[in-house]
């Protein structure tokens, strides 16, 4: 399962919004928008996250009876 610690280099390189809304933010970077959900709240895990996720897509779109959650080396990231 995912790190609890992320690298914060990697989401940071797939978000690339324009430098106009970044400066229009009061943002130096990209990768001053990104946190570990640890960092904000000791409580959250891996797997509290997941429940949650999955909870939320089921109340949209319908009960899931199949799923799979990709891990970063599932995904080559």
């Amino acid at each position: 399962m995912h790190k609890d610690n992320y690298d914060l280099e990697k989401p940071a390189h797939y978000l690339k919004p324009s430098k106009k809304k970044i400066e229009s933010k009061g943002i130096d970077t990209v990768i001053s928008r990104v946190i570990n959900i640890s960092d904000m709240c000791k409580a959250v895990t891996i797997y509290k996250l997941e429940n949650s996720l999955k909870k939320s897509f089921e109340n949209t779109y319908g009960i899931i009876t199949k799923y799979k959650i990709y891990d970063t080396e599932d995904l080559n990231i």
